[in-house]
């Protein structure tokens, strides 16, 4: 052993940051005041920022990926900041169908089974009836949801990063005038 002892006490670590990633703050006056501001800019701004773009690029994801234009399933898409859940820099956006607006959307992106007629109304909607099929029909599944998920997850999280740090560069500059 090198006489210290075992374990970390002793050990210097560095850490290295490169030029762009790199944060500069003056700091006049009240230091523990400002590193709280910057805290609760980070807390509030920065990760609202960021887990806003990533909400988006799926949001976009899905609409695109929503197999028919007519009826409500495409207007149904919707991104929102959960309030109960956001809290002390945790931010929860939720995206998705509105199952409200279109209660149906399980049905296209899982498949389901047509027991009943169905016919297209004038106004171009399909209307469901109460008489049976002779034999049910299988609807095959268009899948929407899932894919953008699982396709996105990159483009999310480097949208989240490139707005992360756009937004700590506007917080730092407003910090330091």
């Amino acid at each position: 052993m090198n006489g210290r002892g075992s374990g970390r006490r002793g050990r210097t670590h560095r850490a290295t940051l490169s030029p762009k990633r790199s944060i500069g703050m003056n700091v006049r006056g009240d230091m523990v005041g400002a590193l709280s501001d910057f805290e609760t800019a980070i807390k509030t701004k920065v990760t609202r920022a960021g887990a806003y773009a990533g909400a988006t690029v799926f949001y976009d994801e899905i609409r695109r990926n929503v197999p028919v234009d007519e009826g409500l399933l495409k207007e149904s898409v919707y991104r929102y900041r959960d309030d109960a859940r956001s809290r002390n820099g945790v931010e929860v956006f939720a995206v998705g169908p509105n199952k409200r607006k279109a209660p149906h959307w399980h049905l296209i992106e899982y498949g389901h089974w047509l027991v009943n007629r169905v016919y297209k109304g004038q106004d171009g909607r399909w209307v469901g009836t109460r008489q049976r099929r002779a034999v049910p029909k299988w609807i095959p599944p268009q899948p929407y949801l899932r894919p953008a998920f699982v396709g996105k997850v990159r483009a999310a999280l480097r949208a989240m990063q490139d707005r992360m740090a756009q937004k700590l560069r506007e917080v730092t500059s407003e910090l330091n005038p």
